[in-house]
């Protein structure tokens, strides 16, 4: 272990600027921990901006002062991390508030130029969750507010199969994930009686500002009672001072689960993350925890990470939670899905790895007999639930050191491979070419996890990375790249990882300061 007195006075200096950012930033990391923060999106931004009031007027007029202050200089709105559907479903989401409410015609004509060009794209370009069906629906809204785009061009005509079985109480379900997704119904005849089913005790539509408003804007008979003016209670809630809506609420379970599981691997563990972990107790259900406390659907990340943070602090739940997500060669994200994605069942492996559960084994084998035909080039893996590798390649190497020792060499060597000449990682195209925080926050976890559990290595590139970070930490903004229906950033969560890369480093360092080792 490194001592302070063997550093040298650039390593004294570099020590000196990382307990001063960790003093402003990570000192009241435990308390914002659970409180939720995410960004706002033009899609719901856009949905919000529809609402009439008794008079005809916007409910929430800032949101359209919003969408003009946030449009891209191309004419879109959307992430910084380039994603094509991203930019194209958020974009006409806000082009058609703003067209519907007469504002801003500059803008309209601008994004209007934007989506002629960019629908073309959309037949090669990769799609997020459940995008297809997404576009079907405003494109249909964009026709009735004249946009003016050559809809002839739009590949998803068709992309109603879920519309129909909405319609036919398929999904109508809260504890179907698909309720997330109900205004794909649009102006269906059923729609209002459908969201009626599913609205929750917080007045939303599944925690989802755009779900919620849309169930507002497509009801042809609205009417103001408690059920009305509850959404309206949720949306105000969702909204920022300055008129953005948060892609969705209420998020504070994954907020929780996620933050402390990228501080795990600091050492000390002071008495807040112990009082913050045992709330996830309060949390976990019969089948594990969904995303948030009104929102009823469980899903296997936050399961199998909140299992882990919760063994950590000497409380296993019932490891027979994790039964409910198997299908026989891989674990699902949602126990109503039926195909498998890398990064639930990365965080599976390493929560079954220290479970109790009987028959570990089979499902550990079997689970990596699934994540070795999903390695990308032998050595990364890509998720849909996050644009970078960074994340559920990170992830990886705490799942692997526990359970294949190889693959974890692997995304080791990936991570000591792909490092920018600033000392970041960045794997996303975000127009400048370079590093993110988040991305280097991952990498640094997984490389530092490694030498503190493994074996020693150079600990130059370390240093760079770490240099990156305080360089640009906390004012640099970080792009969206968590996908949703759009792009989206959990901001406390990305802050924890930060955070939790710092206290490593200081940790493999040998010092200790305020608390934390």
């Amino acid at each position: 272990m490194i001592s302070m007195e063997e550093c040298t006075m650039p390593e004294a200096f570099l020590m000196d600027r990382l307990n001063e950012v960790l003093a402003i930033t990570g000192e009241d990391i435990m308390e914002r921990i659970g409180t939720g923060h995410m960004s706002p999106a033009a899609y719901d931004t856009g949905f919000v901006a529809r609402i009439s009031d008794p008079e005809g007027k916007p409910e929430f007029p800032k949101t359209l002062d919003w969408l003009v202050a946030n449009q891209r200089d191309d004419g879109s709105w959307g992430s910084d991390a380039f994603h094509e559907y991203d930019r194209f479903i958020n974009t006409l989401s806000a082009c058609i508030a703003l067209k519907e409410r007469e504002h801003a015609p500059g803008s309209v004509a601008m994004a209007e130029a934007y989506l002629s060009e960019a629908i073309h794209r959309l037949v090669a370009a990769d799609e997020g969750v459940s995008s297809d069906h997404l576009v079907a629906m405003l494109v249909d809204e964009a026709r009735r507010v004249g946009l003016e785009i050559p809809y002839e061009h739009n590949p998803h005509k068709q992309a109603n199969p879920l519309k129909r079985a909405f319609l036919s109480y398929v999904y109508v379900d809260t504890e179907h994930p698909l309720a997330f997704f109900t205004e794909i119904l649009g102006r269906s005849a059923n729609q209002k009686r459908i969201t009626r089913k599913l609205q929750m005790g917080n007045g939303s539509i599944s925690s989802s500002a755009a779900t919620t408003a849309a169930s507002i804007v497509f009801d042809n008979d609205p009417i103001m009672d408690h059920s009305h003016f509850d959404k309206l209670r949720y949306i105000k809630e969702t909204m920022l001072p300055d008129g953005g809506v948060r892609h969705f609420w209420d998020l504070e379970t994954m907020d929780r689960v996620y933050g402390l599981y990228n501080l795990i691997h600091v050492k000390s563990i002071e008495r807040g993350y112990q009082e913050s972990a045992l709330k996830l107790k309060d949390a976990w259900g019969r089948n594990g925890l969904s995303w948030g406390n009104h929102f009823d659907v469980p899903d296997l990340d936050d399961t199998a990470m909140g299992y882990r943070v919760l063994t950590k602090v000497g409380h296993e739940p019932d490891p027979h939670v994790f039964d409910g997500f198997w299908r026989g060669k891989y674990f699902v994200t949602f126990q109503a899905h039926d195909r498998g994605q890398p990064g639930p069942n990365i965080h599976a492996l390493e929560a079954l790895a220290l479970s109790s559960h009987p028959e570990k084994d089979a499902y550990i084998d079997a689970t990596l007999r699934f994540l070795r035909t999903k390695m990308i080039d032998g050595n990364h893996f890509v998720d849909e639930w996050h644009l970078s590798p960074a994340y559920p390649t990170s992830h990886a190497i705490f799942a692997f050191h526990l359970t294949e020792e190889a693959l974890m060499e692997r995304c080791v060597s990936f991570f000591r491979d792909t490092q920018n000449g600033d000392g970041s990682w960045g794997f996303i195209d975000n127009g400048n070419g370079l590093g993110t925080l988040e991305e280097s926050a991952f990498a640094l976890q997984g490389l530092l996890y490694y030498n503190q559990h493994v074996e020693r290595i150079d600990m130059d590139p370390i240093r760079q990375g770490v240099e990156f970070i305080l360089d640009n930490y906390p004012t640099a903004r970080h792009p969206e790249m968590w996908m949703a229906k759009v792009l989206n950033s959990p901001e406390n969560i990305i802050d924890s990882a930060i955070i939790g890369a710092l206290m490593m480093y200081r940790q493999a360092s040998g010092t200790t300061s305020n608390g934390y080792s």
